[in-house]
């Protein structure tokens, strides 16, 4: 009995540190911020503003240059689709993209945003690359775009990853 334990004790252990280093640190200082809907770790220094519209509600996160800007839009259903049904569309729709406009889908990428179903999908127009996440819980749409330079896009990526990793809804 005294060696079963042992060996629970020995194996909660190596799962702390499994899942402590795990976790990815932020090369730069972070702070939380929340709202009715969720809550996100962005760059300290940079300048943060919400708009709540009647059918929209729009977090915006911009550097002080004012050389890379993140929205963070929330849509309500209004029980008019599934959530099921919406991210199928969502996913449709970037698999469909209107390459008349020289839009090219560069990558798509399933991933999870605190247990929810979404999707990253990377563009290019030009010298421009975009990216956009989009996910749907509870009835509402989240949907989170960044874009930049193409020769910036590789060093803003890492700080909008680690953000969306950040993610908690709380709605």
């Amino acid at each position: 009995m005294k060696k079963l334990s042992g060996i629970l004790i020995l194996l909660s252990l190596v799962f702390v540190l499994v899942v402590a280093c795990g976790q990815k640190e932020s090369p730069i200082p972070m702070v939380t911020h929340s709202n009715r809907f969720f809550e996100i770790k962005y760059p300290e220094a940079w300048l943060l503003s919400e708009d709540d519209m009647d059918s929209v509600f729009v977090t915006n996160f911009r550097t002080p240059e004012n050389n890379l800007e993140i929205n963070i839009g929330i849509s309500n259903l209004f029980g008019l689709i599934s959530d099921k049904e919406q991210m199928d569309l969502f996913k449709n729709e970037i698999d469909n993209v209107d390459t008349e406009q020289d839009i090219t889908l560069l990558e798509s990428i399933n991933i999870e945003i605190d247990g929810y179903e979404a999707v990253i999908a990377i563009y290019s127009l030009e010298d421009e690359k975009f990216q956009t996440v989009i996910t749907v819980f509870e009835g509402h749409t989240m949907n989170i775009f960044m874009s930049s330079e193409t020769n910036d896009f590789k060093e803003h990526q890492k700080i909008i990853d680690l953000m969306i990793e950040s993610i908690d809804i709380v709605y």
